[in-house]
């Protein structure tokens, strides 16, 4: 409990100058999360201790000016919801909900308590706003730090685009910080970080939608998926990664009402076997809807080649895990050519954040730009005729408008060890790509991985890359 207002010993508590104990009243900068009615919503709690009579009475400012008065606890003979009686050693609890809508303005709480015609400030908390509430997870690349010293990803930053708590593997200080903060696209694991590519996503919706955006990273570079476990017993403990961000999404108030949460992971785990992936993913999936219920999406980007050395079969799982699971969107990290096998430049990043406020636009917003939005994905491989020497590959989005770098055909690859080889690529039409072989095959199975890094790639016409597969059935 904090308190605001105290008597300078217990023979001064009087009428004037109770103890009053606030359990729960916002913080400067918070964000509320907005609810369906577009309105953000924060409980003011406490006790007053020891008055005879007099009110505790909040007053709400938009913009400086008096926007709405609130009686939070009446010590008066006339009783209504919010009075009690009083007296010394008495104590009096009050609790109440107030909400704010959700728009690019500066609100003030102020409490005060009034006897007679005195009135004490006892409680402020300033510039607070209603928006809207992502997460982020993973390793290094959800992160998104300022990897080569560039000093370009604070450019997004505004004023209404925020964070709360500190990233820092240590418990003390995720305890110890409390404040909400201007996010921060350049820094990991400090207070605001929310990295390049949250930063810049934010940005876009926030200048689009003129919505407020409050954004907690909480990724760990160079992190296995096992890492990122849940303490089933203890949700929020501490020492654990899913802990302190879970910690800290409760202790700004914003657990219950996140939005959406982005999972970037997945380069270390290059020696972890796809099957125990794919069972500690679903774990983590089921946690992340128990913990924050009202999550609506879940994005996940599948990891690019090097950097810790990830399977194709890793990556195609990840690609496929909106086919498996309910609510997840995959994003591809490919045609991202500021890329130095590991991590992105700040354009790379820069991309990414594009390529993902897009789709927040068209999940959250109403938004009707949806053409060659989302990443290429297979739907089929077909051969053309029965000397299998031609290969149809139709991808999900009929309308899609594909775009085939020069070199892109090498990185089509024949499974079940067969020795032909894919010779050239065309497209065949939107959505379609027809991929000649050297000569007939007996082969099954396909699989793309892209280039590591820089290189030629299979995009949209909106540059977003196509998703890696591996082990795509080829049907006859």
């Amino acid at each position: 409990s904090l308190i605001l207002c105290s008597p300078a010993s217990f023979q001064d508590l009087q009428a004037a100058n109770p103890q009053i104990y606030f359990s729960s009243f916002p913080k400067n900068l918070q964000i509320l999360p907005r609810d369906e009615t577009n309105f953000g919503y924060v409980e003011i709690s406490g006790v007053v201790d020891g008055a005879e009579s007099g009110q505790l009475q909040l007053r709400i400012l938009r913009n400086g000016e008096l926007w709405a008065e609130h009686v939070l606890l009446d010590l008066s003979q006339s009783k209504d919801a919010h009075s009690a009686t009083g007296g010394p050693g008495t104590s009096n609890p009050f609790t109440r909900s107030f909400g704010i809508p959700a728009e690019l303005a500066n609100f003030d709480f102020l409490a005060h308590w009034q006897t007679g015609t005195e009135t004490h400030l006892v409680a402020k908390a300033n510039n607070l706003a209603a928006g809207d509430v992502y997460i982020i997870s993973g390793q290094s690349n959800a992160n998104a730090a300022d990897y080569h010293g560039e000093q370009l990803a604070n450019q997004h930053q505004r004023y209404w685009l925020r964070s709360f708590g500190t990233a820092s593997l240590n418990p003390n200080d995720v305890i110890a910080d409390l404040n909400w903060h201007l996010a921060d696209g350049e820094t990991a694991g400090w207070s605001g970080s929310v990295g390049t590519w949250g930063l810049r996503m934010g940005q876009l919706l926030l200048d689009k939608y003129q919505i407020p955006i409050a954004i907690l990273n909480g990724a760990v570079g160079g992190t296995l998926i096992s890492y990122h476990s849940r303490n089933d017993q203890q949700h929020d403990d501490l020492s654990t990664a899913y802990g302190r961000l879970l910690w800290r999404a409760k202790a700004a108030g914003v657990d219950q009402r996140a939005k959406a949460f982005f999972w970037y992971q997945g380069e270390s785990d290059g020696g972890t076997p796809v099957a125990t992936y794919a069972d500690s993913f679903y774990d983590l999936y089921l946690d992340w809807l128990e913990d924050c219920p009202r999550l609506k999406q879940i994005y996940l980007m599948p990891v690019l080649k090097g950097c810790g050395n990830p399977t194709l079969e890793l990556r195609d799982l990840q690609r496929r895990s909106a086919d498996l699971l309910p609510g997840i969107t995959v994003m591809s990290v490919t045609a991202t050519n500021a890329h130095d096998g590991c991590h992105f430049y700040y354009s790379g990043y820069r991309q990414l954040g594009d390529r993902l406020a897009r789709l927040l636009a068209r999940d959250f917003y109403g938004s009707l730009d949806t053409a060659n939005i989302t990443a290429p994905n297979p739907l089929q491989a077909q051969f053309t005729s029965a000397n299998r020497g031609q290969i149809m590959l139709t991808y999900r989005v009929a309308s899609d408008q594909l775009i085939l770098g020069s070199d892109v055909y090498q990185d089509f690859k024949l499974g079940d060890g067969v020795p032909e080889k894919v010779i050239s690529a065309a497209i065949a039409g939107p959505g379609q790509i027809l991929l000649t072989l050297d000569q007939p095959t007996s082969a099954t199975l396909m699989r793309y991985a892209g280039p590591n890094g820089s290189g030629e790639w299979l995009m949209n016409a909106r540059g977003v890359g196509a998703l890696a597969f591996g082990a795509l059935p080829i049907l006859p």
